[in-house]
């Protein structure tokens, strides 16, 4: 009787093990998502700028008030690059951006470090100047 419990907890066990190869499923799309550098503030280092991301599994888009959060793929993120002068996202350099980038700048926001220095200086503001004046493609 005992060796016939065991059998069947081996065959049991077996058939548990199995089903977790994976069968159907299908997990080509997927990331790693948290931590690291957003599209918007990269870190960089000399003429080498570098974005990631690596944490937690993805979750569904999460949305609250007027905003929305979704994980996964960086959403506008790829073929375009955002253009850094289009400081409020509107597509087009006006004197909103450099509104947006004096408010990044009082609010000591990183976006605002412009020359990646790591200090807020009036050498932001030049490379803000200079990133503005080259325009967005």
């Amino acid at each position: 009787m005992r060796i016939a419990s065991f059998v069947t907890c081996l065959l049991g066990s077996a058939s548990l093990a199995l089903a977790q190869s994976g069968g159907g499923f299908d997990l080509t799309w997927s990331t790693i998502d948290c931590g690291g550098a957003g599209s918007n503030n990269p870190s960089t280092g000399g003429n080498f700028s570098l974005m990631g991301t690596i944490g937690q599994h993805d979750v569904g888009v999460m949305s609250g008030g007027n905003f929305e959060l979704s994980g996964g793929f960086w959403a506008g993120v790829g073929g375009d690059q955002p253009c850094y002068a289009d400081c409020d996202g509107s597509g087009t350099l006006n004197i909103f951006d450099y509104i947006c980038f004096g408010n990044a700048y009082s609010t000591s926001d990183p976006y605002a470090d412009c020359d990646g220095s790591g200090v807020l200086n009036i050498f932001d503001y030049i490379c803000f100047g200079n990133e503005y004046a080259s325009g967005c493609p």
